[in-house]
């Protein structure tokens, strides 16, 4: 499709946007979210992780707060997405109904891709949609994020990459991404991704 940035609107996310935004975000993730959650959506009589998703997101609760998304959209259809937000948010990462519902492997992969720290801010979600990459929109996006990040005052941002996407890896790195930590999955979730994840970080230097 031939889009132009001055042909993409900013907005901000609403409680409409949270069934788009949860399929977006449940997609981007790479298996990750159905691994995390598809058993207690099924236990709670739900149809799927999205289902689940688009409930915590329309409630706002834990990181799943509206204005922690940044939205681009062509006409009216979500097409680039940010979901980020201050990392020392992961202590209170879900509400407590979901964190009791889940296994010890589920909590695991939590604790190593959404690890908590003071002084970053953690890009949880980068989304553009296949039909427009290679626009500009990534870099945008990226650039909206470190702003958000130099006006709360963070000295870095932080995100998790699988290893297997050398697409990202290889976006992330030109930006001036560095890799800091290996991630170590649960056996369950590694059949998935068996090449790991890495805990990737762009120092902001004198942002504080």
């Amino acid at each position: 499709m031939d889009v132009k940035l001055d042909d993409l609107n900013l907005v901000k996310a609403s409680v409409d946007d949270a069934e788009k935004i949860a399929q977006i975000i449940s997609s981007v993730s790479e298996g990750m979210l159905e691994f995390m959650f598809a058993n207690f959506a099924k236990a709670c009589g739900l149809n799927g992780v999205n289902e689940l998703l688009t409930l915590i997101l329309r409630d706002e609760k834990g990181i799943f707060t509206l204005d922690h998304f940044i939205l681009i959209k062509f006409k009216h259809d979500v097409v680039g997405l940010a979901f980020a937000y201050l990392q020392q948010l992961h202590q209170d990462l879900l509400p407590d109904f979901v964190i009791k519902g889940l296994t010890e492997n589920e909590k695991e992969l939590i604790n190593e891709i959404l690890p908590y720290a003071k002084n970053s801010l953690y890009l949880n979600t980068l989304y553009v949609r296949d039909d427009i990459q290679n626009c500009g929109l990534g870099k945008l996006l990226l650039t909206l994020v470190k702003d958000k990040a130099i006006e709360k005052q963070c000295s870095s941002v932080r995100l998790h990459v699988f290893n297997d996407n050398k697409k990202a890896l290889s976006f992330y790195k030109k930006y001036g991404f560095k890799e800091i930590h290996q991630c170590s999955y649960p056996e369950g979730f590694l059949l998935k991704h068996p090449q790991g994840g890495t805990i990737m970080e762009l120092n902001l230097g004198g942002a504080v």
